[in-house]
């Protein structure tokens, strides 16, 4: 109704790499994925909401390392530029001339840092799938064993029907082929 609202939006962007550190308390929260990518909506230096879009893009495999930050202070854009579900899951930015300036930043951002971000990491992928492949191509072959002399015990073994022995049976191979594992020494 005409009122003036004296408040700032912070926006800061980033890209994340990989979590390196599995031993970090929470390594899915720092690894990129599609679930995590978007923008963490903080007031009053508490996150409302984190992992949001706000309908600005589609969740695809180049923006996963994205994240940014919407921050403010105080309680007075609540309902007017920001609206925040109860539970803190769902935010949306209500006003299309503030939604409009974070989105125009978030397009340069993806445009200038995400993106050649992602090709490089993909040219770096393909470059050591090749490698890989080409390593393996040239590792020598482990060579088969060569079997000289086939061990009485392992004629006796490939001799016995498994399927119909008994368990005295059993027990009659079993010392039988000791007395053959015990000759060939």
């Amino acid at each position: 109704y005409g009122n003036k609202i004296d408040e700032k939006i912070y926006v800061q962007m980033s890209c994340i790499k990989k979590a390196e550190n599995p031993t970090r308390t929470h390594p899915k929260l720092q690894s990129p994925s599609q679930q995590t990518q978007g923008w963490s909506l903080v007031r009053n230096d508490r996150e409302l909401a984190n992992a949001q879009k706000f309908n600005m893009w589609t969740s695809s495999q180049p923006q996963n390392n994205f994240r940014g930050v919407i921050r403010y202070n105080g309680e007075h854009l609540d309902g007017h530029i920001f609206d925040v579900n109860i539970s803190k899951t769902q935010a949306s930015i209500i006003n299309k001339e503030v939604w409009s300036k974070i989105d125009k930043i978030r397009l340069e951002y993806f445009k200038n840092e995400v993106l050649p971000r992602y090709e490089q990491t993909r040219a770096v992928n393909r470059q050591n799938r090749e490698t890989k492949a080409v390593l393996t191509s040239l590792a020598p072959k482990p060579a088969r064993p060569v079997v000289k002399k086939t061990s009485a015990v392992i004629l006796r073994l490939n001799a016995i029907d498994m399927d119909n022995t008994t368990l005295k049976q059993a027990f009659e191979h079993l010392t039988q082929l000791k007395m053959l594992a015990n000759a060939e020494g």
